[in-house]
């Protein structure tokens, strides 16, 4: 009996890990990255993150490294498919020609070329598995985006409590002068407004409960009452205005007088019993011809505590006559406005970035509120003024200080309009100032448990946060990657190639020394490792992987007995007179 020696299957080189069950794997990426970005795009990031920056780059590495790791067993993957290419041509049923197999090498090749060449021979295991590794390069760079940590602003809801009200004080109060000279570094020296005053706006102090070392830098929104001076007035210019202008001796020098007479306005605009202004006030003293601008206070007649009345004279004197006088005649009253405020902490700041916006439809008067007299002499703007200048405080500040509107409005008829609106801002940002400073006191729990809602931001709070595009982006290569890898491990599973390392020069000459190969490679002529001799004698030849039968003792190496077992696994080619073998049968 002749001895046979059987070959049996060794363990595979390679990790025997199926890999269309590795990109099914990769499936299970995409959802964990979807469900992430739904909870970053509804709760405005997925946590709270400090402003550390080495802990920012964790979420930075983490990915990363996660598609490293896939981009390396994609890249294990593509490495054994071109690794195992031209052995998988020779197992096919009809072998592989020499060109198609011996002599084919994706391993030494840029990824551009092994695209071409994978194309040009219909190797199509290796295209899939070639982009699929070029795809998971990306991953990586794409990943290092997929989070980042941003600024979201987030809210408290908290009650805050009025320690101040406004009251009615005492007209003879000295304590208004203050507030007069803060209302000029304002006008003329664009001081910023005071605390709990912005504008015309006075607002009562708050408190909270929360530590102030916990609210810097946060800011708070809140709606409350803002007192705001309302003055009802009555204007008159030429028919209407009765007027009395001559010159008269002034001490030691000739000056003009002018005497209007003013309008009988009730000295309340709620209660008749206060009477009415006085019809006259004291008359007017200008110095020089030019411009001239006056305020002047009329009394109530019958009643001391009621509110007074300012009387604004303004127009021209040219030629020793007074021309183009107009003159605005208001009741002095306040009220009370609704304002959305943003106060900055920890000191409840209000900056010009945000400023109160009064609502104006939620205004109500204060009736029972007394707005103080004002000289306006307490602006003590005589030595920003010329010496002989008929303009006195208050109508310096309207054509010099911080919200001036041209001197030459004062002459025009035309400009009334602007002139009026400006004195009604200018006396309401004076009053707000004397407001503040002359009508404020404590409350004492005259307000009892009254409190005011309000949303605290937290502007800086950090928050990480998942990018949409990059998750996007992420998911359609690693869609890419799955789809290539299953057509790849469809058309070659890697895992029935070879049973041999074919890195190991003992297995490749294992696969060798069985085989007819070298026997039929001993009558070459000259150099055996010249490729242009194995092209032309093995031209008409098929290579095939397999087990073969050892024939080293019979007559024909070449002669193949179809009933003959297979024996040794090895590479084998087959051609017999000119015919070359389709399997083992001759065709």
């Amino acid at each position: 009996m002749t001895k046979r020696t059987t070959c049996r299957h060794g363990h595979h080189f390679l990790v025997s890990l199926p890999e269309a069950w590795f990109s099914l794997q990769s499936l299970y990426l995409l959802r964990p990255w979807e469900i992430a970005l739904h909870v970053s795009q509804k709760n405005d990031g997925l946590a709270n993150v400090s402003s550390n920056e080495h802990q920012h780059y964790l979420w930075t590495i983490l990915p990363s490294l996660v598609m490293a790791s896939v981009g390396l067993l994609f890249g294990r993957m593509n490495f054994n498919t071109r690794s195992l290419a031209p052995y998988a041509q020779l197992k096919r049923r009809t072998g592989a020609l020499f060109k198609e197999s011996m002599t084919m090498d994706y391993l030494d090749s840029l990824t551009t070329t092994n695209i071409i060449r994978s194309i040009r021979a219909r190797h199509f295991a290796v295209l899939a598995t070639t982009l699929a590794a070029l795809v998971s390069s990306f991953l990586l760079i794409v990943a290092s985006g997929l989070y980042s940590a941003i600024e979201v602003p987030h809210q408290i809801s908290m009650n805050f409590t009025p320690e101040t009200t406004f009251y009615r004080g005492n007209s003879a109060d000295s304590n208004q002068i203050s507030g007069m000279v803060v209302a000029k570094e304002i006008l003329q020296k664009n001081l910023t407004f005071p605390r709990w005053t912005y504008d015309e706006l006075a607002f009562p102090e708050l408190s909270m409960d929360m530590p102030s070392n916990e609210t810097e830098n946060l800011y708070v929104d809140i709606r409350m009452p803002a007192l705001r001076a309302a003055p009802a007035c009555y204007f008159q210019t030429g028919s209407q205005l009765q007027w009395n202008f001559t010159k008269v001796n002034h001490g030691n020098e000739l000056v003009y007088q002018l005497s209007v007479l003013a309008p009988s306005m009730p000295c309340s605009l709620t209660d008749q019993d206060m009477g009415s202004t006085s019809l006259t006030s004291s008359p007017v003293l200008l110095k020089s011809q030019g411009p001239f601008g006056q305020s002047r206070i009329l009394p109530c007649s019958n009643n001391f505590s009621a509110n007074t009345a300012t009387l604004y004279i303004w127009g021209n004197i040219e030629n020793d006559s007074a021309e183009k006088i107009s003159a605005m005649t208001c009741i002095e009253a306040a009220e009370t406005v609704d304002t959305p405020t943003r106060f900055q902490l920890t000191g409840f700041d209000i900056t010009d970035d945000h400023p109160p916006i009064p609502d104006d439809s939620s205004a109500r008067s204060a009736p029972n509120f007394g707005v103080p007299w004002i000289s306006w002499n307490n602006l003590h703007v005589t030595g920003d003024i010329a010496k002989n200048s008929n303009l006195d405080g208050f109508f310096t500040a309207l054509v010099m200080g911080k919200y001036a509107i041209p001197a030459e409005n004062l002459l025009n008829p035309n400009s009334s309009d602007m002139v009026i609106k400006a004195i009604n801002r200018q006396d309401r940002i004076l009053r707000a100032q004397v407001f503040s400073d002359y009508s404020r006191s404590a409350a004492n729990g005259t307000l009892g448990h009254t409190h005011l809602p309000g949303n605290i931001t937290m502007p800086n709070r950090l928050r990480l946060s998942q990018d949409a595009v990059s998750t996007r982006v992420l998911e359609a290569l690693l869609a890419s990657n799955l789809i290539l890898g299953i057509v790849g491990s469809i058309l070659m599973n890697t895992d029935h190639v070879l049973p041999k390392n074919p890195f190991s020069i003992a297995a490749v000459a294992s696969l060798l020394a069985d085989s007819n190969i070298l026997a039929r490679y001993e009558t070459v002529m000259g150099d055996p490792n010249e490729q242009s001799l194995g092209h032309a004698f093995f031209s008409r030849c098929r290579f095939f992987l397999g087990f073969k039968e050892d024939m080293s003792d019979q007559a024909d190496p070449w002669q193949i007995s179809e009933d003959s077992g297979c024996q040794k696994y090895c590479i084998y080619l087959s051609e017999r007179g000119g015919e070359t073998i389709w399997g083992n049968a001759w065709v």
